[in-house]
């Protein structure tokens, strides 16, 4: 199915229909048997999947508390394809030559990206992103309009440094291409602040395992750090569990409030 079959006017509910293919071909990917052989005994992959799904939960979330409407579907979408290059280990961006499926990116010319406000890693903040965005519109092209594709990926590429700013500080006015009603960059700083929030809800426990309490607080800190006063309170208010990393108890809960 091309872009021209996909227009908004030719098929009922195409929101939802839109998110199904998103969802179905996400699907698809993690069932790729070199992913598989890729997850199987690593305790970050094998959180990637529930990591992709909170996230569309924890966007909406957010974006219902802040901006009281239904949330965008460019938003959800970006959420659960934020990190897919996780799922192409082969082609990640922390890979030799830091190349994508279809492109690849010169480790000199990093420095030379236009990248909103990133900062410090460039690896991190630009190379990882921009690598997600590429693989998930090749992954998706012939599903999703472009106007949609583009919003998708407007989002993804700022989902470890939030939103575009001026130079006081504010948010950049972006007006989304596909549905023309809402301010992407409000949306870039949801999905960088649902990424930290994923942290505590999802990603925390198999962190934990086989690390030193001191190195598991340091990492809470950090994360903790960076994120709002709303979502400071979201995390404090998860009802956390135990973990064992086969010697040692390690109360997660006591650690994020000790912080």
């Amino acid at each position: 199915m091309n872009n021209e079959a996909l227009t908004k006017s030719s098929i009922e509910n195409p929101e939802e229909k839109f998110f199904n293919f998103s969802w179905q071909n996400f699907r698809d990917a993690t069932e790729r048997e070199e992913y598989k052989k890729y997850a199987s005994g690593n305790p970050y992959a094998e959180v990637d999947v529930a990591h992709f799904k909170d996230m569309v939960n924890q966007v909406s979330i957010l974006w219902q508390k802040i901006e009281r409407n239904k949330t965008p579907l460019a938003l959800k979408i970006a959420a659960l394809y934020h990190d897919f290059d996780r799922v192409f280990p082969e082609n990640a961006s922390n890979d030799p030559g830091l190349k994508t499926i279809r492109r690849a990116i010169d480790t000199k010319s990093v420095k030379d990206l236009e990248y909103g406000t990133a900062e410090g890693d460039p690896v991190k903040f630009i190379v990882h992103p921009k690598n997600c965005a590429a693989i998930f519109q090749d992954y998706n092209k012939d599903n999703l309009p472009k106007d949609l594709l583009e919003d998708i990926s407007f989002l993804v590429e700022r989902h470890e440094s939030g939103a575009d700013k001026d130079m006081e500080g504010k948010l950049v006015t972006k007006l989304d291409a596909y549905s023309k009603s809402y301010n992407l960059n409000k949306a870039a700083e949801i999905i960088c602040e649902a990424d930290g929030i994923s942290f505590f809800t999802v990603i925390i426990y198999s962190y934990a395992k086989g690390r030193s309490i001191e190195r598991i607080k340091k990492k809470i800190a950090m994360s903790y750090r960076k994120l709002k006063n709303d979502a400071r309170s979201m995390v404090r208010e998860i009802p956390y569990t135990a973990v064992s990393d086969g010697n040692n108890i390690i109360d997660i809960g006591k650690l994020v409030h000790e912080v």
